[in-house]
């Protein structure tokens, strides 16, 4: 069996059941103009114990297909994020403001 990728990022969503949304950003040079170029690519990653939270910094391992877009499983949350009570409340509000409609 051949080496598994791996990837770290961000935890950008966690409403799913076992299932989390993972940003990942490289940065590469152009290669004509030679300017940094940040990209952003999001993965589902499976989260067995439904631990991660938004805002965390996980590691995240290529494996078997979850399901039609879920190939990818968190292996390690490397750092806890922090949600103020802040931020919890604008995201309540914003969700409330979608069943309004």
């Amino acid at each position: 069996m051949g080496n598994r990728k791996t990837r770290i990022g961000q935890v950008i969503s966690d409403k799913m059941e076992k299932t989390v949304v993972v940003v990942v950003e490289t940065k590469n040079k152009h290669p004509l103009y030679r300017k940094t170029v940040s990209h952003a690519r999001k993965y589902k990653a499976h989260d067995e114990g439904n631990t991660c939270r938004v805002g965390d910094v996980v590691k995240v391992i290529e494996t078997r297909p979850f399901s039609k877009g879920k190939h990818w499983r968190v292996e390690q949350v490397l750092s806890r994020g922090e949600i103020t009570g802040k931020e919890l409340a604008e995201s309540k509000k914003d969700d409330s403001e979608l069943y309004q409609a």
